[in-house]
């Protein structure tokens, strides 16, 4: 029976029996024998959630930094747009296949609809794809010190930016949590795995000395039969007066025992040897020890010191960055001084002028400026109905159609229903807003002309303290952007600097944990175990060869040595393996994780290039279908 079967073969034991598995005798005794011997280990179950962690981990990675982040916003909606159009294409193209069973007018209706159903979706894309390209660019022309875009698009993207990026920070945040679980559990499992193999593979062991042990029993009870048989039969050979007979019996009786005193005596100046050496090791690990918290305190001083360097560096720039927030606030405040005393002079001017329109001039003005805003109006609601109009009718006949159709399957229309009808309003409504919106930026144009034309003083006012109200809200935008920014560079370097400072940590507990501390609670450091048993099986090796002429132990003890050893192979292998493992999780938990952007700008400029190929394709389908209808049925 051999202990280290599935090591020597490099199988890997499965984490998880199947619910209908059976026990085994052998493996019902192994159990009992595991517990009688008290020790507690179970398999890993974690595989699991160290797959979802993995799955989690990613995800936050990817979004983690500013630029990446919206990168991927710009492909998950690329992505959504595809989608749709490849469904519309789908649609069409299953329409086409069956258009001889279909009337052209009711085909002509069925595209229509295809095509209008999803226009309010596909222009927001269009505009949010636009948007994010034009903030990716302004993030880039930002980190490299250029910004030349007008004043009102740069407060626009960073008051966008602003929520990325707390958003991104936010990702950034549960990377590291996630990173921190995801580490630790990937330790605890091999921890776990470790120690159920170990414990495995000590059963077996336990299992063949007590096997071994059962046999010496047996060969020393053997042994002792046989010398009572010879003393007998010595016995038999003389025959002496009483008293001489005792002391002869004495005398035979310690000759055949002194082989067995023999042997104890070997053993016993055996012990010593090894008390000693074992004496010997624990002061070396001591030392080790020793020199391991004086290397720590040597490391410590070390990043203190880098650290208060840091600190001193960090609020140096942020004493400047106060300076640099404060002179901008004085320029705005200059700025609005001068505009103030620039309407003051404004003033004064209108009042030494004496031209002013009468009250028939201004209302002829007014009226020209009412059929400007009119015939605006008129063509707004023109350009609005060409799309209302159509998607109103497209999704009406679609309606008809389900409500003729599927009059029988009560179920699947009104779920039908419901679906086109919420769409329907929702396009809808979509459209009217954005009609609205136009139509008060027209009507707000023309009552701001008609202000200024019937008092131009108070509207210059107006318009003065709106000015300053919106440079205030700059001066508050861009000082605020300038601290977060200050906020997150300090925290990421910060994170950075732990993270380099703690894998010095790391290097140096890797290289002495196996001589002074144990991950397995309780128990000394595996190296130190390790060596114990190499002295333990020498001790035995050489007990068993010293007596072996004496005693049928010789043969049990080095029987047992090379249990031990084989045993021991296996342990320093798999603690070996167990360290590495828990070294590179922990040189991962303390490192922080970087995206690698190449990869998602790929991956952008992948979604962007199949997005217009999908779009190309619905568009020439869907005109090809209808111009194709239309040229049959003339």
């Amino acid at each position: 029976m051999s202990i280290i079967p599935s090591f020597s073969k490099n199988k890997t034991e499965p984490l998880f029996t199947s619910p209908t598995h059976s026990p085994t005798t052998a493996e019902i005794y192994k159990s009992k024998l595991t517990n009688d011997l008290g020790i507690a280990s179970e398999p890993p179950r974690q595989s699991k959630r160290i797959f979802a962690l993995y799955k989690l981990f990613s995800y936050y990675l990817l979004r983690s930094e500013t630029k990446s982040y919206i990168a991927l916003k710009i492909v998950e909606i690329a992505e959504k747009l595809k989608d749709k159009y490849e469904e519309n294409i789908f649609f069409i193209n299953d329409l086409l296949k069956h258009k001889e069973l279909k009337q052209p007018v009711e085909l002509r209706r069925k595209i229509n609809f295809i095509s209008h159903k999803d226009v309010v979706e596909f222009k927001d894309g269009e505009e949010q794809i636009h948007f994010l390209k034009q903030l990716l660019y302004y993030y880039d022309q930002r980190k490299e010190g250029k910004l030349e875009l007008p004043i009102s698009n740069l407060k626009l993207n960073i008051t966008a930016l602003k929520k990325i990026e707390e958003e991104s920070f936010e990702c950034f945040l549960r990377l590291l949590d996630v990173n921190y679980e995801l580490r630790n559990t990937v330790i605890g499992a091999e921890n776990k795995k470790t120690i159920h193999f170990l414990s495995q593979k000590y059963v077996d062991l336990h299992t063949i000395i007590e096997s071994s042990r059962e046999d010496l029993l047996t060969e020393l009870e053997k042994l002792r039969e046989s010398m009572v048989r010879e003393y007998y039969e010595i016995m038999s050979n003389f025959s002496l007066p009483t008293t001489k007979s005792l002391n002869f019996r004495l005398f035979i009786q310690k000759k055949l025992e002194s082989r067995m005193y023999e042997a104890q005596f070997l053993k016993l100046q055996a012990t010593n040897s090894i008390n000693y050496q074992l004496n010997a090791l624990d002061n070396n690990c001591n030392e080790l020890k020793r020199q391991y918290l004086l290397s720590l305190k040597e490391i410590s001083a070390i990043v203190n010191f880098f650290k208060t360097r840091v600190i001193k560096y960090q609020a140096f720039f942020s004493f400047e960055l106060d300076k640099l927030i404060t002179y901008l606030k004085e320029n705005y405040l200059n700025l609005i001084n001068m505009i103030f005393t620039r309407l003051g002079e404004a003033k004064d001017h209108l009042k030494g002028r004496a031209e002013s329109l009468n009250p028939g001039e201004l209302d002829v003005v007014i009226a020209l400026e009412k059929e400007k805003m009119e015939a605006g109006l008129k063509e707004l609601k023109l350009k609005y109905s060409n799309v209302l109009i159509p998607l109103i009718s497209s999704f009406d006949s679609e309606i008809g159609s389900i409500e003729n159709k599927y009059c029988f399957d009560l179920k699947y229309s009104e779920r039908r229903y419901t679906t086109l009808k919420n769409l329907k309003n929702k396009s809808v409504e979509t459209l009217v807003k954005k009609f609205e919106q136009e139509k008060k930026r027209i009507e707000e144009i023309v009552s701001e002309r008609k202000a200024i034309l019937e008092n131009l003083e108070g509207k210059i006012t107006t318009d003065i303290n709106s000015m300053v109200e919106e440079l205030r809200e700059e001066c508050n935008t861009i000082c605020c952007d300038l601290l977060r920014e200050n906020q997150y560079f300090w925290a990421k370097y910060n994170a950075e600097f732990n993270s380099a400072s703690r894998e010095y940590f790391v290097k140096l507990y890797y290289e002495y944990s196996p001589y002074i501390s144990s991950w397995n609670e309780g128990v000394e450091g595996w190296m130190q175990e390790y060596l114990k048993l190499k002295v333990n099986l020498e001790y035995l090796k050489k007990i068993g060869s010293s007596i072996k002429e004496f005693s049928p132990e010789g043969k049990f003890y080095v029987k047992c040595s090379q249990l031990i050893d084989s045993y021991s192979n296996i342990f320093r292998n798999v603690c070996i393996q167990r360290d590495k493992t828990e070294y590179e999780s922990l040189i991962s938990l303390n490192t922080i994780p970087k995206i690698d952007y190449s990869k998602v700008e790929e991956k952008l400029n992948k979604s962007l290039k199949e997005l217009k190929c999908s779009h190309s394709e619905y568009l020439k389908l869907a005109n090809g279908a209808l111009k194709s209808i239309i040229g049959g049925k003339s």
